[in-house]
């Protein structure tokens, strides 16, 4: 769940990413809509590369425009990020990032949290049995991955020995701090 616009409340469930709006009554805005059904061109990448969805589910955040979604891939390491309007209506991506590493495995998360003209993206993908890698992109607000910041966009916060799903904060001048483990 994230608040959204006039004290309404976004909610994002399901491995299939549906999403719902209602109000502070608890009243439905925006009955559940499948996303990707709803944006064609999201599907199956968003998905990963099999059109089914990764192990762990969507993420959720809003900026005070649009709402990011974020999503893992199922074994390319690779992160996924579209953002949507209060109606569930595509605007930006999807948007494909790929991991640090050349031939990942699973991965584990994602944490999204938006800043100040950008949101932040944090997830876990393994190489091997024993090598893990947190990483964070830094994604512009319009949808299009800042390749300046860090190693073309991704930066390695840590090589880790365990897969964990990282949470994410951000405070409002735009550092972000994450915990994984």
């Amino acid at each position: 769940l994230v608040r959204g616009p006039g004290n309404t409340v976004a909610a994002l469930f399901k491995q299939q990413e549906y999403f719902e709006r209602i109000d502070e009554a608890g009243n439905i805005l925006v009955p559940a809509i499948r996303l990707p059904t709803l944006n064609p061109s999201v599907e199956p990448t968003a998905l990963g590369e099999t059109g089914w969805p990764s192990f762990y589910g969507p993420e959720l955040a809003y900026n005070g425009t649009v709402f990011g979604v974020a999503r893992t891939g199922k074994s390319t390491g690779s992160a996924f990020f579209y953002t949507v309007n209060v109606s569930g209506q595509l605007v930006h991506g999807p948007l494909t990032i790929p991991s640090s590493y050349n031939d990942p495995g699973y991965t584990r998360g994602p944490a999204l949290v938006c800043g100040q003209n950008a949101w932040y993206l944090a997830w876990n993908s393994r190489k091997g049995t024993d090598k893990h890698r947190l990483q964070l992109a830094r994604i512009t607000a319009d949808g299009a991955l800042d390749i300046t910041w860090g190693d073309n966009g991704v930066f390695v916060v840590v090589n880790t020995g365990y897969p964990r799903t990282p949470e994410m904060a951000i405070d409002d001048g735009g550092v972000a701090a994450i915990v994984h483990g």
